[in-house]
């Protein structure tokens, strides 16, 4: 497990139902918190909500900006469901701030 913390790239578990994706996540921001980094870890759902509400008051940038500042971003229940729009953007700003470069997309947000 700690070597997935030491890579510092990304890393993507097994897309298969039960093959414990969440238990994966949990194990790895764990030993990340061990070593001391900051930990940004969201479901898709409480992502989606985090940036809708700061869409409200025009924080977003900020919010992102917070959110990339974390060593180890772990975003979890990515495909169980069908997703809106405010989930599939706050999938989006947060990866394109992370991999810093814009991502292309048809997408307009």
């Amino acid at each position: 497990m700690s070597s997935h913390v030491e890579r510092h790239h990304p890393t993507k578990p097994p897309i298969t139902v039960g093959t414990g994706k969440s238990r994966f996540i949990e194990g790895l921001v764990q030993t990340a918190i061990e070593k001391d980094p900051r930990v940004a870890w969201f479901s898709l759902a409480i992502l989606a909500a985090a940036i809708g509400k700061s869409k409200v008051d025009g924080s977003t940038a900020h919010t992102v900006s917070r959110i990339r500042q974390a060593d180890l971003i772990a975003i979890d229940d990515i495909g169980q469901l069908t997703i809106g729009e405010d989930a599939a953007e706050a999938f989006y700003r947060v990866v394109d701030a992370a991999c810093g470069s814009p991502l292309a997309t048809g997408m307009e947000f």
